[in-house]
């Protein structure tokens, strides 16, 4: 979770092309990059999907990454893919303030049969933490985001809201 990104698993193909050069990502590696987010995405689709909690700041949705359209595309996408039992979408809004997850992105994966395990990411860099101790801030983290993100419902006005801001500057 990097909320004041869309995660990569819920990226149309133009919005990442808009964001990797900003994070760095040379020219000739772009459409590379594109495609391995897009085969990644199939997690979220097959016949056993996943389940995506992502948390977003409402700021993820007002910054407008590669233009209005790009940026409306994708919060239409991120609209259609929430109508799927396996992702909900949490808008942190404005109003929250400062949140814990203002400090940088990370995420957490749950398995059925293990413990979680806490993914830190970095500019260039990841780590994956797995031992308890290392773990236990990220889901204390994730319960402060449950209280003061919107819940899925209203996460989804907020996206919808941007989609229409977003539509009107085309």
């Amino acid at each position: 979770m990097r909320p004041m990104l869309v995660p990569g698993l819920l990226q149309t193909r133009g919005y990442t092309r808009a964001l990797l050069p900003k994070l760095g990502v040379q020219a000739d590696q772009i459409e590379r990059y594109v495609n391995v987010r897009q085969v990644r995405q199939g997690i979220l689709t097959q016949s056993d999907p996943v389940e995506l909690i992502a948390y977003f700041d409402e700021a993820a949705f007002a910054r407008s990454v590669g233009g209005p359209s790009v940026m409306a595309e994708q919060l239409r996408h991120l609209a259609s893919a929430a109508e799927r039992a396996n992702i909900t979408p949490r808008v942190i809004p404005f109003s929250a303030g400062a949140h814990t997850a203002m400090s940088g992105g990370f995420s957490v994966i749950e398995f059925i049969r293990d413990s979680p395990v806490a993914h830190v990411e970095q500019r260039h860099s990841g780590a994956f933490l797995s031992e308890k101790e290392d773990v236990q801030p990220f889901l204390d983290a994730i319960e402060i985001l449950d209280e003061v993100a919107l819940n899925q419902d209203d996460s989804l006005e907020v996206i919808e809201s941007y989609v229409a801001k977003h539509e009107s500057q085309e």
